[in-house]
Formats: structure tokens, sequence, C-alpha cells
């Protein structure tokens, strides 16, 4: 064995050491502590090279640990009757602890390009499947509420998981998006700040774009058609809402619109200022 495969060894050994005592280091700055160069470090060859020694090192603490325990040990415990301290190997252990369960080994799943890409696919087409169970709860209880005796929040619950295959959000769910968010057939809400417009803004807003339409249609005979883009731009500043384009911003316009049942294709092209 050259010297340059002894000195190379005894680096991949020192660098998967770091590794073991210091878990929170990457492969490439354990290297360069152990006196690789900056080249070498980012090599791929040389990276495997002290992971399978830090894995190999894994392995052998874990069979001496497991040695040890298998061995007879000395309990401490205090004599009842003479108030001594007495010891106990493994052979007076009770059964109990003699055959104590181990976790069982979990195997390193390393995903490739290909298995990352399948992953993240599969990861949207769940959210997008909860999405779509989500929109039609909502919409479903939102069109029971306009009924006499229309369903409960429960029985849509099961209507929905039903025709999901068990996906669906809970009757609490439903509720909270159409009753307290006011969001109806829309995508769940993300994390963070639930927004500025409080359910009784909302309601008013609801109200005043609805006479806006009805007024701007009883007017269609002046000729100045209102497009789309207007509109949501109108209800944008209204809202105080700042948005770098506001006639581009339809998510508020499509909320009221989903909420009071308005078919803006139908209503929008007739509309006038």
């Amino acid at each position: 064995m050259s010297v340059s495969d002894t000195d190379l060894k005894k680096r991949v050994k020192k660098a998967a050491s770091l590794l073991f005592h210091a878990p929170v280091l990457k492969v490439p700055q354990a290297m360069r502590a152990a006196n690789f160069t900056n080249e070498e470090s980012s090599d791929p060859t040389m990276q495997m090279k002290v992971r399978r020694a830090f894995k190999a090192m894994k392995e052998m603490v874990q069979k001496t640990e497991s040695k040890i325990i298998g061995r007879s040990v000395s309990v401490l415990f205090l004599s009842p009757t003479t108030s001594t301290i007495s010891s106990l190997t493994a052979s007076d252990v009770p059964s109990q602890v003699e055959h104590q369960m181990t976790p069982p080994k979990l195997d390193e799943v390393r995903l490739t390009v290909t298995g990352a890409t399948k992953t993240s696919t599969n990861k949207q087409k769940i959210d997008k499947w909860k999405s779509a169970a989500l929109k039609a709860a909502t919409l479903m209880y939102h069109n029971e509420l306009q009924k006499e005796n229309g369903m409960s929040a429960e029985q849509v619950e099961q209507v929905i998981r039903k025709r999901y295959s068990g996906t669906g959000p809970s009757a609490r769910t439903i509720i909270r998006y159409v009753v307290e968010y006011k969001l109806v057939n829309m995508s769940p809400v993300k994390r963070g700040s639930p927004g500025n417009i409080p359910p009784s803004v909302f309601e008013s807003l609801c109200v005043a774009v609805e006479s806006y339409i009805s007024i701007n249609q009883i007017n269609k005979l002046c000729g100045n058609k209102l497009a789309k883009k207007e509109l949501a731009a109108v209800v944008n500043t209204v809202a105080g809402r700042e948005t770098e384009h506001k006639s581009k911003d339809y998510k508020l316009l499509k909320r009221i619109a989903v909420y009071k049942n308005i078919d803006l294709s139908e209503t929008v092209h007739s509309m006038s200022i």
C-alpha cells in the first residue's frame, strides 16, 4: 500500500469520525475539516468513500451497543427487608425486561431524480384531489343552505366522502369555510394571515357588487360596456387591495361571484358604466 493510499484512508476515517460526532456537518464540510482540498471535497467519488466509512462506523457502534445490552447487567435496588444494596444479573431480571422490544431498522432511501419527480407529482395529484373534494363540499353545503330543508354539514360530509372514495373535509371545516370564511367552491386556504376582509364587510361588498351589476344592466342602453377586468379593478379598489395589476387580479371578484351565484360570462358583457 502506497503512502498516498494510507494518507487517504486516514483522512476518510477522520472525516467519517467528524460526521459521526457532529451530525450537523455536511459531507464536504467534514472533508475540508479533515484536510481534503476543495476539489477533493467536491468530488462525488471521494464523498461516497466518506459516506461508506461513516455508515460502517455507525453500524459498528450499533453492534457494539447491542452486545453490551445482551450481556449480564447489574441492577441495584434497596432490599425491603434488610435495607441493603443488592446486585442482580440478567438471569434474575423479570422476563418482561429480557424481552424488551427494539424498533425495526429502517432502510435508507435515496431518491433518484426520477423518484423525487414522481413523489412530487403524486403529492400534487393528492392535493388537487383534496382540493376538488373541498370545493364540491362547500358548494353543496352553500346550495343546501338556500333550501328550506337542506342537508346538514354532517350529511354533506358523508355524501362527499362517498363520492371521493373516503376523501373529504369534516363537517366543521365545511361550516368554517362557508359560514365564517365565506369561501365557496374555492381552493383550500393557505397557512398564514386569513386576510383583512371581515365577514360582515364581505357581505356588504357582495350586496354592492350585485347592486352595481343590476344598475348597469338597467342602463345598458348607454352603450358604455364594462368588461370583466374593469369590474375586477373596481372591486379591488373598493376593497382597498394593494395589487400591482388591479384589473388582472380576479380572485376577489371570482369569490363574490361564486358566493352569490353570479354568472360573469352572462352579466359582464351586458353591463355599462
